[in-house]
């Protein structure tokens, strides 16, 4: 009777192991599988954001997307809110556009642009010509690579970067969708409400970023709501 007891266990013991065996494999296989998925991520994954971004850049070039959801003390959706922190607040047309820059202190790319200002609504300017940036953008693999490998080494390696061959880091990009970015157009006319951002004019958010016609005078905050609502 006690020798059957024993094989008893013994076989208990043995199902045991092989079973804890089969969960560990499976989730080593599981990770592996999930980080293949994620190192070929592509505009496709865009469900559950807006996609800002991606339409300057071909879509077989985006690596993946990243969604930026800030940390911040206003309401970024009260146009109030925003004009009373705001730095600036412009109004012109886009005279030039470029392509997006990773900038390793905001851990996400911006765009940058050149205005031509017509009017100054609040803060002093002593030029009609001024560099902003998008909150959100993109930039090639290469660039994230170079900007953030002192800080984020961990990340690029997850993500598969440095597995990419030297030709797909300087053709593929990543795009980061600000949750409240806005993108912009040349030779279009907008009310731009700017933040001072370590030496950066960058806008705080869409709901600051309002496209208007050339023809239309504005000299208030109570002409923006009016044009807004």
């Amino acid at each position: 009777m006690k020798n059957i007891k024993n094989i008893i266990i013994f076989i208990i013991l043995i199902l045991s192991f092989t079973f804890i065996i089969f969960i560990v494999g499976f989730g080593i296989y599981s990770k592996f599988k999930t980080n293949n998925i994620y190192n070929i991520q592509n505009a496709n994954v865009l469900n559950n954001f807006n996609d800002i971004y991606s339409s300057d850049i071909p879509k077989d070039s985006i690596y993946t997307t990243i969604f930026v959801d800030p940390a911040s003390e206003i309401d970024l959706s009260n146009i109030k809110d925003i004009y009373n922190n705001a730095d600036l607040v412009i109004i012109g047309t886009i005279i030039e556009k470029n392509d997006g820059i990773m900038f390793e202190d905001y851990g996400y790319a911006c765009i940058p642009g050149k205005v031509c200002v017509d009017t100054v609504l609040k803060g002093n300017l002593s030029t009609n010509e001024i560099n902003i940036f998008s909150n959100g953008g993109y930039c090639t693999v290469k660039d994230y690579i170079n900007t953030m490998s002192n800080t984020k080494k961990e990340k690029i390696e997850k993500m598969g970067l440095n597995n990419l061959s030297d030709k797909d880091k300087k053709e593929k990009y990543i795009v980061f969708n600000y949750k409240y970015g806005k993108n912009f157009y040349k030779n279009k006319r907008y009310i731009i409400m700017l933040k001072n951002n370590n030496g950066r004019l960058i806008s705080m958010s869409n709901y600051g970023f309002i496209e208007v016609q050339p023809e239309e005078n504005i000299s208030s905050l109570s002409d923006i709501i009016n044009i807004i609502n």
